[in-house]
């Protein structure tokens, strides 16, 4: 049973190291489009006025951001970062109240301490499912309102 014990707890810690990276790559896609959008939109206005710079340029630029601005909407990566990334440090602190005996597992012994940190910790990763499903759930909704007309 230790053994058990030992491998649900390092899955759980490779859950949390798992969220942690995703949460940080959409962290950077979301900054990157961005940073694509606003530097984007503010220069073609500029591009715009200057008579040596072939119209073709501003276009495309506005067809990037136009791009950038689009998936950064559509896929909510700051939403979906925001996720991952509560889900990822509530993990990490389960982990860390069950191993120094603290916090709701303080009074508790042995078989006990383990079943509420799987009840937590699968609590905790359901709950991700839920808000990570939720966050296009207000897409899905306008669209079932469009179809009911």
């Amino acid at each position: 049973m230790p053994d058990e014990k030992e491998e649900y707890i390092a899955r759980m810690r490779q859950k949390s190291l798992g969220f942690t990276k995703w949460w940080r790559r959409l962290r950077a896609t979301d900054y990157t489009l961005q940073f694509i959008t606003i530097v984007g939109a503010g220069s073609v206005p500029f591009l715009l006025t200057i008579p040596q710079v072939p119209k073709l340029i501003p276009t495309v630029i506005s067809t990037i951001v136009f791009v950038a601005a689009s998936l950064a909407s559509y896929f909510n990566f700051r939403q979906r970062s925001h996720v991952d990334r509560a889900t990822a440090e509530a993990i990490w602190k389960e982990i860390e109240f069950y191993n120094l005996n603290s916090g709701r597992y303080k009074n508790l012994e042995g078989d006990a301490a383990f079943h509420l940190f799987v009840e937590t910790t699968q609590q905790l990763l359901d709950e991700h499912q839920i808000r990570s499903t939720g966050i296009d759930r207000p897409i899905q909704d306008q669209n079932q309102k469009v179809d009911k007309l």
